[in-house]
């Protein structure tokens, strides 16, 4: 499930006006899929791509299935668009709630330890410093 042509759409310097739609299959997609995690990728996939009610639609769906993703909500640079809304704090709710559910309070982050010079996650990172 790589969902090409919505990243191709999502990087595009203009936005086809076909988007929405493309979102849509590609949620619609991903939900026949029985992995949460990768519903959850799509849903930062979504986010960065500037579609935010498919985001949090799908970040919910995640954490719902145990799929609780609670520290890369914190830090993942792909969620940055989202971090301002309403919406994304009560997903950070559920997704700590999920953990706590788990036994899982402080699970090793997979970014953590992210290469520094990766150009995306240096902007994530400053992006996000200036939110704090």
């Amino acid at each position: 499930m790589y969902h090409r042509e919505l990243m191709v759409a999502c990087t595009q310097e203009h936005k086809p006006v076909a988007i929405d739609k493309i979102a849509r299959e590609a949620e619609l997609s991903v939900m026949r899929e029985r992995d949460p995690e990768l519903w959850f990728h799509l849903g930062e996939l979504m986010s960065n791509c500037g579609q935010q009610d498919a985001a949090i639609r799908l970040l919910r769906g995640a954490i719902e299935q145990n799929y609780c993703g609670y520290e890369a909500l914190q830090i993942d640079p792909l969620l940055v668009k989202l971090r301002g809304i309403p919406e994304f704090s009560e997903v950070q709710l559920a997704a700590k709630m999920c953990q706590h559910v788990l036994g899982a309070e402080t699970p090793e982050s997979t970014m953590k330890h992210a290469e520094p010079d990766i150009p995306i996650l240096k902007q994530g990172k400053g992006e996000y410093a200036k939110l704090q």
